[in-house]
């Protein structure tokens, strides 16, 4: 710490790496070693940092969340939602939502539909949640848990009115979906 603070970055690399051969699983000293080597523009071996603490504790979430991100910032969304897609035992609402934000973007419909709805039992009152699941539900045809969905974002916080009318537009939809005879 005290070289990085005197802006010798040669030296705060050396530190951090010969105290992760001693502590291995210290994440806090994997996470910043991977960020230094990343900020000198070395990727890869800050990826390879992350995934060996990741590989030494498969149930942390910290790492895999600080690798998914380094992995958005190289525009490999793909690959980033791979490291997420594993669900450790105990996961925080920010590796959640990324996790579904990253799933619904890469059209893997069925891990977005199960992040979203792992949010807003966690956060109930997040009407983004409740629309994320909507989309979800709408996605697989579940018309009438999506209408349901929908209706409970209008009803919760944190919903910019763009997306207060997206929501009134696909109840209307599916309402008029509803209305429509069955072809038999």
């Amino acid at each position: 710490k005290k070289a990085l603070d005197s802006n010798n970055l040669t030296d705060a690399l050396n530190h951090y790496v010969e105290s992760l051969r001693f502590t291995p699983a210290n994440k806090q000293v994997r996470k910043r070693l991977a960020a230094l080597y990343y900020g000198k523009g070395e990727v890869r071996k800050a990826a390879e940092i992350l995934q060996k603490g990741i590989a030494l504790d498969r149930n942390d979430s910290t790492l895999r969340l600080s690798l998914a991100k380094m992995l958005m910032k190289e525009q490999q969304n793909a690959v980033a939602l791979t490291v997420l897609s594993t669900l450790p035992a105990s996961v925080s609402v920010e590796y959640l939502s990324l996790r579904a934000a990253l799933a619904q973007k890469e059209k893997h419909d069925e891990l977005a539909l199960q992040s979203y709805q792992q949010l807003v039992q966690r956060e109930p009152d997040s009407g983004r949640w409740w629309m994320g699941l909507g989309i979800q539900q709408e996605r697989a045809f579940q018309l009438a848990d999506a209408k349901s969905s929908y209706s409970q974002a209008l009803t919760k916080l944190g919903l910019s009115s763009q997306s207060q009318q997206f929501i009134s537009d696909r109840v209307s939809l599916i309402e008029s979906l509803e209305e429509q005879p069955s072809e038999d």
